[in-house]
């Protein structure tokens, strides 16, 4: 032992210098590092409990009629969610109770951290992936009747006839660089040992949650326009029709649930800039597999809105407590189909030849059976197929009569 080392040891004053900066360390450690993990993991539990109810009710009301496709995407963010969780817990435990034995844990950069890079990353991707491809079905050319098929199954953006490629296309390639930025940063934590080099690659994580801050805004900027300042080119009337209708109460949704992961990205922006150094940015960035993955499950669960309403959307006289009930067990009776094709209200349209009309009245028939254009008598209309004509109504389908088999066209 050198003599220096021996006269600092044998000092007091420097001996409880050296203690109390080892003690102010510990509590920046506990404050900058432990707390944040702490909080963060616990509202990540949270989280998870409200996404596996929903994806349980998911799985109660479409596992054995949805698509496989969907079946697979939500039962993956159900496993990949809870490994997330689980991570988040482990990671918790290291910073608590192991590093109350080995105090020197908070200044490694864990494992759990590429973990953590990995299952968020792949989430988010999957997440804004299934919105882009509602946006890259919307806007592909198809026939009229595939598109009006489409447009009742997806909610994004299915009330235009546009073409973009290059937005949907354009968010795909964003999204793809958000996941390969994720990929590398779990790369780079994987092969650094210590948290004080994470600087050095604070460039990556801030380029990540801005990518995807950019494609939520897209997403979030084409539900508005859309549904709010598209229609009010077309009238009042027409915007409160979308607004009052199932398929635009769905739209809403949208915008409601992907508003909230756009606000989480920001958050958690504003919190890496703001706290660098620290894990205060683990907060909400814990919870953004969970959230994107409720968005996801948010709106495959919210197609039921549609059928629920089925019932009274064709009833002419709402008062009418027989022709609510006999709606409701057609309802019941058709569940999978009012479930795959949402409910429009229409204004119905009906055309008479005039000749036949004449003969009608000529003829001595039972006054019952005449055709009363004005009877508030039920009826029922099919969505047979759809076309565009002239003052932008849009051409849906046949309605039939229940008396004597009329027929006109319903327009929306």
């Amino acid at each position: 032992m050198s003599t220096a080392a021996t006269a600092s040891t044998s000092d007091p004053a420097a001996a409880a210098a050296a203690a109390a900066e080892q003690l102010e360390r510990f509590l920046w450690a506990v404050r900058e590092i432990t707390t944040p993990i702490v909080v963060g993991s616990f509202v990540s539990c949270l989280l998870y409990g409200i996404f596996l109810y929903m994806a349980v009710t998911y799985f109660l009301r479409f596992g054995s009629t949805d698509r496989l496709g969907f079946r697979l995407l939500v039962g993956f963010l159900t496993v990949a969610c809870l490994g997330d969780t689980m991570n988040d817990c482990a990671w918790a435990w290291l910073v608590t109770v192991n590093a109350f034995t080995d105090p020197t844990i908070v200044a490694l950069l864990p494992e759990t951290y590429t973990v953590y890079a990995i299952f968020t990353g792949i989430t988010v991707f999957l997440a804004q992936a299934f919105f882009t491809r509602v946006c890259l079905s919307s806007s592909s050319p198809r026939s009229r009747r595939s598109r009006s098929t489409h447009a009742r199954r997806w909610r994004l953006w299915v009330i235009s006839e546009r073409r973009n490629w290059w937005l949907p296309l354009g968010m795909l390639l964003l999204e793809l660089a958000t996941a390969g930025l994720a990929m590398y940063l779990a790369w780079w934590t994987d092969k650094t040992t210590y948290l004080a080099s994470f600087p050095e690659i604070e460039g990556i994580m801030w380029a990540w949650i801005s990518a995807g801050i950019v494609v939520d805004v897209l997403i979030t900027g084409g539900i508005v326009f859309y549904l709010l300042v598209r229609p009010r080119r077309l009238g009042g009337n027409v915007l409160k029709a979308k607004r009052s209708s199932p398929l635009g109460r769905l739209l809403v949704k949208t915008f409601q649930t992907n508003s909230v992961s756009l606000l989480l990205q920001t958050v958690t922006l504003a919190v890496i800039v703001t706290k660098r150094g620290t894990l205060w940015y683990n907060i909400p960035g814990f919870q953004e597999s969970k959230v994107y993955a409720i968005n996801v499950i948010a709106t495959l669960n919210a197609r039921t809105l549609a059928s629920s309403d089925a019932g009274d959307s064709f009833n002419p006289n709402p008062r009418s407590s027989s022709t609510s009930k006999q709606g409701t067990t057609v309802t019941r009776r058709n569940r999978h189909e009012q479930q795959s094709m949402p409910v429009f209200d229409v204004h119905v349209e009906v055309q008479v030849d005039e000749a036949e009309g004449d003969a009608e009245s000529d003829k001595s028939v039972d006054p019952s059976k005449e055709l009363a254009l004005d009877s508030t008598a039920p009826y029922s209309v099919t969505f047979e197929r759809a076309s565009v004509k002239d003052g932008e109504d849009i051409e849906l389908g046949m309605k039939e009569g229940q008396e004597r088999g009329e027929r006109g066209w319903a327009l929306s």
